[in-house]
């Protein structure tokens, strides 16, 4: 039989999860790593309002570090009583060696939240943050899913609704090959929903209208989350890593707390 150049995957199956509660639930009374802790460019509107994840997650880990690339939003983290805060390029790999320096144990739990899609080297980072992870470890991705429903239909009236500092979208399939090239296999799957709830009473009612479809066809929702694990060597040994230019980077690694 022929081999198709692009042939068909069975995408996997679960009903929409809340981004947030997911996350949480994973880090439960783990020691966890939080990548961009900081969410910057919205730390203070998110602290201000009580919808700041990092600070969520200090009430239900055991112990947690946060590592961002601003500084400045670290700073005022700190400022107000957050501690172990880590100013570090997971695009330099001197960094993120630095970074495992000043942790106290290997994580139970690294968080990549919404990072991926800010970044122009994604397999240089994942390549990484695989360095940081132990033979227990979980890495704990999302991404903006490049077939949610509603980007299709704000597509359609002629609108694209999206950060200006994200360089990409994600479909599962391309993010288990990209991880997978980061010496990682994907052990868990899940779908979410935004846990940003509008103030608009139109997208309100459009969450509600549209609800029924991802209860049925999942793969249509906001976002993708997968848990991952470290490769077994047998597993590495049948796999060719792409090679990734080293890149420098002006943030040298440095606990703010």
């Amino acid at each position: 039989m022929k081999k198709q150049m692009a042939p068909q995957h069975r995408l996997p199956w679960s009903l929409p999860i809340d981004r947030d509660e997911f996350i949480l639930g994973q880090c439960e009374r783990q020691r966890v790593l939080h990548l961009a802790c900081a969410s910057a460019p919205f730390t203070r509107k998110l602290h201000a309002s009580g919808q700041l994840l990092h600070d969520k997650m200090r009430e239900r880990t055991a112990e947690i570090y946060g590592v961002d690339i601003d500084r400045q939003a670290l700073s005022y983290l700190e400022s107000n009583g957050f501690h172990h805060l880590i100013a570090a390029d997971l695009l330099d790999r001197w960094d993120v060696d630095g970074i495992s320096q000043r942790l106290p144990w290997i994580p139970d739990v690294v968080l990549a939240g919404e990072l991926l899609e800010h970044l122009d080297q994604q397999g240089l980072a994942l390549t990484n943050i695989s360095r940081l992870l132990g033979p227990e470890s979980k890495l704990v991705i999302t991404v903006p899913n490049s077939f949610s429903i509603k980007s299709f239909l704000r597509v359609c009236v002629g609108h694209e609704k999206v950060a200006h500092d994200h360089v990409s979208y994600f479909s599962y399939v391309n993010l288990k090959e990209l991880v997978g090239r980061a010496g990682l296999q994907v052990d868990q799957v899940a779908w979410y929903t935004s846990s940003f709830v509008s103030t608009h009473p139109l997208e309100r009612l459009f969450d509600r209208l549209i609800w029924p479809a991802l209860a049925i066809r999942p793969q249509l929702s906001d976002g993708i989350v997968v848990v991952c694990t470290l490769k077994t060597s047998r597993q590495r040994s049948t796999f060719s890593t792409v090679g990734a230019t080293q890149v420098d980077s002006e943030f040298s690694t440095q606990e703010v707390s």
